[in-house]
């Protein structure tokens, strides 16, 4: 089930971004993004009552980046991380975004083809992207107009 994110699923959120994309976000900075700041939009998955997906996306209209889409790898090829993908593409809708950007490891293939298959299209590099000096793809996705 997909829900707002709130300020009680943020340790969780945390353990996903540790396990998962291998950092954990700064805690004052995540808080204060998903309860103060009106463009971010964070999303997360339960199954029963537990947290195993968390996705975001800021508006900043008529663009929006995708901030972060991860799932515990025990729940992933479930349709997870499809489910949050179009949360964010509707939200995206409902805002009359034009266009989605993001960024991706050169280096992930899964994700990569993922977001190709949503439509994403590779834009340009972004060289160093990564603190370990690793390059990304800015990855787009026109949505509107």
């Amino acid at each position: 089930m997909i829900h707002k994110m709130t300020a009680s699923d943020l340790p969780d959120v945390n353990e996903i971004e540790r396990t998962v994309l291998g950092y954990k976000a700064n805690d004052e900075f995540l808080s204060e993004t998903v309860l103060h700041n009106s463009m971010a939009h964070y999303y997360i998955y339960k199954i029963q009552d537990k947290t195993v997906g968390f996705a975001g996306l800021w508006i900043t209209n008529p663009n929006a980046d995708i901030i972060n889409i991860a799932v515990l790898e025990a729940y992933r090829r479930q349709g997870i991380a499809q489910a949050l993908m179009d949360t964010l593409l509707e939200l995206c809708g409902d805002y009359e975004v034009e266009n989605v950007t993001l960024e991706v490891r050169v280096d992930n293939d899964k994700a990569i083809h993922f977001y190709e298959t949503n439509g994403f299209y590779k834009e340009t590099i972004r060289k160093n992207y990564y603190q370990d000096a690793t390059h990304a793809y800015l990855m787009v996705k026109k949505v509107g107009r």
